[in-house]
């Protein structure tokens, strides 16, 4: 794995990078975020359901090189959590970072995607 990272705010690749499940309940509406690959064009949508499910995952889908290889180049704080994936068009590996941006009832999270980590392909660089 010679591949290299970089960290991009989370801006650059997502539409959207503030999601609140509350919409959800009253307004009947899933905020979805769409992040482009920069080596395919691929998108790849995230949702509140999406971001619940990485938070509660115990280990990366992609294997512990990987989590420590980006735990390197911007670690996970406090109340942060990450979704790691494959594009599925190019299989470049991806870490999406996102955090607690508060709580709109006890126990309900709303999410801020902070940054992504990317792995830039040796054909790329």
């Amino acid at each position: 794995m010679g591949e290299r990272l970089r960290v991009t705010p989370a801006e650059a690749r997502l539409d959207r990078v503030s999601f609140n499940p509350k919409t959800e309940s009253s307004d009947h509406v899933i905020e979805v975020g769409t992040y482009v690959c920069p080596w395919c064009s691929k998108s790849i949508q995230l949702n509140t359901g999406t971001l619940r499910q990485f938070q509660e995952a115990k280990v990366s889908p992609l294997g512990a090189e990987w989590a420590d290889r980006c735990e390197r180049v911007r670690p996970i704080g406090p109340w942060e959590w990450a979704a790691d994936f494959r594009c599925a068009g190019c299989d470049a590996a991806v870490r999406i970072i996102y955090g607690h941006d508060g709580e709109f009832a006890m126990g309900a999270r709303k999410y801020r995607v902070r940054h992504v980590v990317e792995e830039i392909p040796n054909a790329a660089g």
